[in-house]
């Protein structure tokens, strides 16, 4: 007789909503993004720290934490890094044997709907990284919050209550300054929708080029060089692009990124927007 397992639906459905969120590299690169679904017994399913959007299945890459010491410290109107940090700690439980570390951006899924996208979106990168992002966001998107740049954790999960105001909406979008998108909702069917309409709403305005990821060495060789002369345009740079290696010790994360860069240089260029790198 099989061991019984819990949270067996919503494990299920988190694995399809990470499936469905991560589906195009051009939605999220390496393992970059995050999803979450909150339960009816005050729980909260997210995708593990470190695994791909793509990978999360019903039996891996799920994270099981409870809301209640992450609502009593985000509930004040300020709150330190140490009781975040302490309160995500106390928050994991064991999901079916499994005890996995939760997302970084635990804190800020805690206090949106029901269930949370975070992309790092090219098209929402394209216009959160350029110099005007702040007008085309309001002009594009009035009824979504712009959210200055922070560092995952502490800082995001900061900048993101201050945005929010106090506002307790059910659904919502927000573009985060050189680090993708956030939607939620009440179903992980409408934050992906969510993010979808936001995504061909840039796509369409700006008459954006497809993405595709850079196949030849020569192309590899040139974006890694202009990158290595450039400022910091997104915080997957800012996180991965460091120290980059020669082009033939390029392993598929990486080519992700670097291929995100290129793409979004070239189409700021070409539309003739100026980016507004990550100081």
């Amino acid at each position: 007789m099989s061991e019984k397992k819990f949270y067996e639906k919503e494990s299920k459905e988190l694995a399809e909503f990470s499936a469905a969120a991560g589906i195009s590299t051009a939605l999220t690169q390496g393992a970059g993004g995050n999803v979450s679904i909150k339960t009816a017994d005050g729980n909260m399913l997210i995708k593990a720290s470190g695994f791909r959007m793509r990978e999360v299945s019903p039996d891996n890459g799920i994270s099981l934490v409870s809301l209640a010491p992450l609502n009593k410290v985000l509930g004040n109107l300020s709150f330190t890094e140490h009781q975040l940090s302490s309160a995500i700690s106390e928050s994991v439980r064991p999901l079916n044997g499994s005890l996995l570390k939760p997302s970084v951006e635990t804190g800020f899924h805690s206090m949106l709907g029901a269930a949370v996208l975070h992309q790092h979106s090219i098209y929402a990168n394209f216009i959160s990284s350029c110099s005007s992002s702040a007008s085309l966001i309001a002009e594009l998107f009035p009824k979504a919050y712009f959210v200055p740049f922070a560092m995952p954790g502490y800082e995001l999960c900061l900048e993101i209550k201050k945005a929010l105001n106090g506002t307790s909406a059910a659904a919502g979008l927000l573009f985060l300054q050189n680090h993708g998108l956030v939607s939620y909702a009440d179903s992980a069917e409408e934050a992906v929708n969510i993010a979808n309409n936001a995504n061909e709403k840039i796509i369409r305005h700006f008459r954006l080029p497809a993405f595709h990821l850079l196949e030849s060495r020569k192309d590899i060789r040139q974006a890694i060089d202009a990158i290595k002369e450039a400022k910091t345009l997104t915080l997957d740079q800012l996180l991965y692009c460091s120290s980059m290696p020669r082009s033939e010790s390029i392993n598929g994360d990486l080519l992700e990124i670097i291929s995100a860069l290129s793409w979004l240089h070239a189409a700021m260029r070409d539309c003739g927007l100026s980016p507004a790198y990550i100081s």
